[in-house]
């Protein structure tokens, strides 16, 4: 089956497929809370939509690669303040981020 109809097809069958490996890192914890309904549905566009952007720096940031594992160290809360004091010049912008991190990692223990 070529043509226009199998592309669409294709892509309808695989719309629901989901990435089944466990997640490593806090990227990969942000890209489960991503997908999630909490996120999809249950903030308001605008929380969304600023939501999408801490996610998106999260994710793509070194700490991003940050392993889970790492997260129960002692040292872990040092990592996460550093990360935080490299945004020292928008303290808004740098709880924020915290925040984000957070409800990431609360959503993860569901």
């Amino acid at each position: 089956m070529d043509g226009p109809g199998h592309a669409a097809a294709y892509a309808a069958a695989h719309a629901d497929r989901r990435d089944t490996r466990e997640p490593q890192t806090l990227a990969d914890l942000v890209e489960v809370y991503r997908r999630s309904p909490e996120f999809l549905t249950k903030l308001a566009p605008s929380t969304r939509a600023i939501r999408a952007l801490r996610l998106a720096a999260i994710a793509n940031h070194s700490i991003g690669r940050l392993p889970i594992l790492a997260l129960e160290a002692r040292r872990a809360p040092r990592v996460l303040i550093a990360f935080r004091n490299k945004m020292a010049a928008t303290p808004r912008a740098a709880d924020e981020h915290m925040e984000t991190i957070s409800v990431v990692c609360n959503h993860a223990l569901l």
